[in-house]
């Protein structure tokens, strides 16, 4: 056990080699702990003669906080000059690397701890109240200390799974205007940010993968994306060999977007008007985006009261199950994946959701024949319909193993169906041809019988 007042003031310290001069303590102020290094004689280091000293300087340095409170190392640096009258260096100041930097504001252990801390997620200001000193004194040492880590060239493994996602970093100016950065993200468990580079075009991103070696490019074979064009392009540039996957968050969004379009639009064509907050569709617009596994027996009941009462014919309903069958395919684990889309396959789920909307198709072009009086005649539409839905079928009986009948049966309904187009096509035929033949002198022969 050290008995010892000096030595046991420098252990308590924790830096090698110093010697403690005093501390002051003044009530709601740092503790100040003075320090000095045991070197007493130093050679020049351009030409090793035997240094004098000159001064000393105390140098103020934010340290780790000491028994709960923040504390700061003063330092009390030697100045020495150099006798030899020949010798370039006149002065110089003491350094110890494992106190402080050169020119730093705080001590070597401070700046990585603060390193540490923000690069964990605390934020800066926070690092900052808890030594005692300000945002700037913790930002210049994470800086100068996360710098080196970032350009590493080691810090970056082996990735097969790359992300590129697009972040609002900051507003700026008077207008606040946005400016947006690229996140370059290995999505394999667990993930990690490799850098962050600016802008959202497909420059910076493909300028940083150029800087990759080819070995390294290689071995990605997965790259997830938003959705967009220019991460998609920069996929297309740098990674061609690796299978671009969207990303679940976007596809989502995308499609509570599209089905919030069907539910604008049947909103328009039923009433005529935008929704009203007493209105069924307006007031399912937040369920209808709401996962389904998220709403309890009341708010389904709820959600299907709005569709009864203001989707008279089933758009919003039908867009809604499409939505949720989307979600279905994200919810299932990566290795029964393939599983699950093989039994949507083989049950026949997947062609009943493309007869839903052939059905819905044919309604619309229904609708579109009543109010312009223009496109395919009832007649039309429905052997269109027919020709179609019985291929499906067939497809869905050979997928679910049933009678070969069956399946003979729905071709052949089929067939007859697309006979009956064809036949339909062909007598409308020569009025077209014939109005496409008559030229500017028979329009105008005509145009003089009418006068």
């Amino acid at each position: 056990m050290e008995t010892d007042a000096t030595r046991m003031c420098a252990l308590l310290v924790g830096l090698p080699a110093i010697t403690v001069l005093g501390v002051e303590d003044e009530p709601g102020e740092p503790l100040r702990v003075h320090v000095e290094t045991g070197a007493t004689t130093v050679g020049c280091a351009a030409c090793g003669t035997r240094a004098w000293l000159k001064d000393q300087r105390p140098v103020a340095l934010v340290d780790l906080a000491a028994f709960g409170r923040p504390a700061v190392l003063v330092w009390h640096k030697r100045r020495r000059l150099c006798p030899e009258t020949a010798c370039e260096t006149r002065t110089f100041t003491e350094t110890q690397p494992a106190i402080a930097a050169a020119r730093a504001g705080v001590t070597d252990r401070a700046g990585r701890w603060m390193t540490r801390q923000v690069g964990q997620g605390q934020p800066v200001s926070a690092v900052a109240a808890e030594l005692g000193c300000d945002w700037h004194t913790v930002m210049d040492a994470v800086v100068a200390y996360g710098t080196p880590l970032i350009e590493d060239p080691g810090r970056i493994g082996k990735v097969t799974a790359l992300g590129l996602d697009e972040t609002l970093f900051v507003r700026t100016g008077a207008f606040k205007q946005r400016a947006w950065v690229t996140s370059i993200v290995d999505v394999t468990s667990p993930a990690q940010l490799l850098d962050v580079v600016p802008g959202r075009t497909a420059k910076a991103p493909s300028a940083w993968l150029d800087a990759r070696t080819q070995e390294w490019r290689d071995d990605i074979s997965w790259a997830a994306l938003d959705l967009s064009g220019p991460y998609r392009k920069t996929f297309n540039d740098t990674l061609p060999d690796a299978v671009q996957v969207a990303d679940p968050f976007h596809v989502i969004k995308l499609a509570n977007t599209r089905l919030d379009d069907v539910r604008r639009r049947v909103q328009q064509e039923v009433l005529g008007h935008r929704g009203h907050r007493d209105e069924p569709l307006y007031r399912a617009r937040r369920l209808l985006t709401k996962g389904h596994e998220r709403l309890d027996d009341k708010g389904e009941a709820k959600l299907l009261g709005f569709l009864e009462a203001g989707d008279p014919k089933g758009e919003v309903r039908m867009a809604w199950h499409a939505k949720e069958t989307l979600r279905g395919l994200y919810d299932q684990n990566a290795a029964d994946a393939a599983g699950y889309l093989a039994e949507l396959i083989a049950s026949g789920r997947l062609i009943d959701l493309i007869l839903v909307l052939m059905l819905a198709e044919a309604l619309l072009l229904h609708v579109h024949r009543r109010r312009t009086g223009r496109g395919l005649a009832a007649g039309g539409i429905v052997v269109n319909l027919v020709a179609g839905a019985s291929l499906m079928l067939a497809v869905r009986a050979a997928l679910t193993d049933a009678a070969p009948g069956w399946i003979a049966a729905c071709l052949g309904l089929s067939l007859v169906a697309h006979v009956a187009d064809v036949a339909m096509r062909w007598q409308e035929a020569p009025s077209n041809t014939g109005s496409a033949r008559s030229g500017p002198a028979d329009r105008l022969g005509r145009a003089g019988t009418r006068a």
